[in-house]
């Protein structure tokens, strides 16, 4: 009786899978100088990831595996932990993990403190982007967004239909596409650049092909050109949406705070870098808010320039 009550457990443990999960919700989703640098391509390898694994039923696990026969070696993937509302991420920096918290701050926010977005901006190396996907981060309905009367997309309004539609087309995010809208033009689409950028989305004239530049400015063609081009930028680098974001901005990797800054005192001050760019980016506009009404990012080295530059 008792051999057939063990072989009646051993085979109820057969039976047992243990799993590890974590859930994360998603709500649905200055210069000539700055776009140039869209085309470079990150060329070092990316940090091991690391984190640590979860197993709350060890026991269980080694009956399992006393009860299975062996299939060949396997490797359990390593748990990526989250708190719902937060970056779902167990890459750190340093050793630093990513300071996400849910209330929004001047340095962090569900997508990360300001630290960790500009990870080794301050070392020698320079920026070490976090290795992120789109689908990690926590993003807003651009759609749900345009509800709330506070909301800083409201300019991007009558353009929502398309922001849509390409963000469907290339798999990217509404909100994604509006919010580099808002901080290229202000989703204005009669702006031209300083140097020669087109339309609300701000693309480089030689993306227009024979378009004129009223028609390369008309939003349709404007948006559905970067977002392509966002996209296919993306893929070139392996769906590491922080490191892509940067590079529509100017950041490259191994950027340091020196280089950075450089053009502090030349006649074009605001040809530096925006060092708040990726906690305003990710912490604001993401989010549905106004980074600049919130004065999200503790660098402000944008404000040392004289009005005038």
């Amino acid at each position: 009786m008792k051999a057939v009550l063990v072989s009646v457990f051993v085979a109820l443990l057969a039976l047992v899978e243990v799993s590890v999960a974590s859930t994360f919700p998603h709500d649905a989703a200055i210069s000539h100088r700055r776009h140039s640098a869209l085309v470079e391509r990150a060329t070092k390898a990316t940090l091991r990831r690391s984190g640590s694994r979860c197993n709350k039923n060890a026991s269980a696990t080694k009956a399992l595996a006393a009860a299975k026969p062996s299939t060949g070696a396997t490797k359990a993937a390593t748990p990526i932990i989250s708190q719902a509302g937060l970056v779902k991420t167990n890459w750190t920096c340093n050793g630093m993990p990513s300071g996400a918290s849910h209330k929004i701050t001047v340095d962090a926010g569900p997508n990360g403190s300001q630290d960790w977005l500009n990870c080794g901006i301050n070392s020698p190396g320079g920026w070490n982007p976090p290795k992120v996907q789109l689908k990690d981060l926590v993003v807003v309905s651009l759609r749900d967004s345009l509800k709330d009367p506070d909301s800083p997309f409201h300019a991007c309004g009558p353009y929502l239909s398309i922001f849509e539609k390409y963000a469907k087309q290339y798999k990217l995010e509404p909100i994604l596409l509006a919010s580099f809208s808002m901080q290229e033009s202000g989703c204005k689409p009669e702006t031209i650049g300083g140097g020669g950028e087109q339309g609300m989305m701000q693309i480089t004239r030689e993306k227009c092909g024979n378009l004129s530049d009223v028609e390369c400015r008309k939003p349709d063609y404007n948006i559905k050109t970067a977002a392509k081009f966002f996209a296919d930028t993306l893929a070139g680098d392996n769906g590491q949406i922080i490191l892509s974001v940067g590079r529509y901005n100017g950041f490259r990797t191994e950027l340091t705070y020196k280089q950075a800054t450089a053009a502090r005192f030349t006649h074009c001050c605001r040809c530096m870098n925006n060092l708040d760019y990726p906690m305003q980016y990710f912490n604001g506009w993401l989010l549905g808010k106004n980074p600049y009404k919130l004065k999200l990012g503790k660098v402000n080295n944008l404000a040392w320039c004289p009005k005038e530059s």
